[in-house]
């Protein structure tokens, strides 16, 4: 129910607000090491994510997480990044995130949410 533009959007619209909000790592070799793995993520992609404009960022933050959001944005926490031992532990999480944006995952979850969300209005009209 989600149009891909509309997608696009929201993820970029999503990525400004968490750079705002979130501290960004100025370390060097932390980001050097996202922009390696994410790069290759990215040419492995190929054009299973059209339009992508590929950006990938360190965040300050002891959580051992990554995340990504549709058009490419892609968010990795200094926590994953001092606990993954190698750039394939690293690639394996950031691959596993990017997958979820292909597979519009987070399209389907708000097309569900909208179907809900009609559903319940029509059951307060009693329809």
């Amino acid at each position: 129910m989600i149009p891909q533009g509309q997608e696009l959007e929201l993820g970029q619209q999503s990525f400004a607000e968490v750079k705002k909000a979130e501290k960004i790592s100025n370390d060097p070799a932390m980001n050097a090491r996202v922009q390696r793995v994410g790069t290759r993520i990215a040419t492995a992609v190929g054009d299973q994510l059209p339009n992508a404009k590929w950006e990938f960022v360190v965040f300050e933050s002891k959580d051992v997480n990554a995340f990504a959001l549709p058009g490419g944005k892609v968010g990795v926490y200094t926590g994953l990044l001092n606990l993954a031992e190698s750039d394939s532990e690293l690639a394996i999480v950031m691959g596993h995130e990017i997958g979820h944006v292909i597979a519009r995952h987070g399209a389907e979850r708000m097309s569900e949410a909208m179907v809900i969300a009609g559903v319940g209005a029509l059951a307060c009209r009693g329809g």
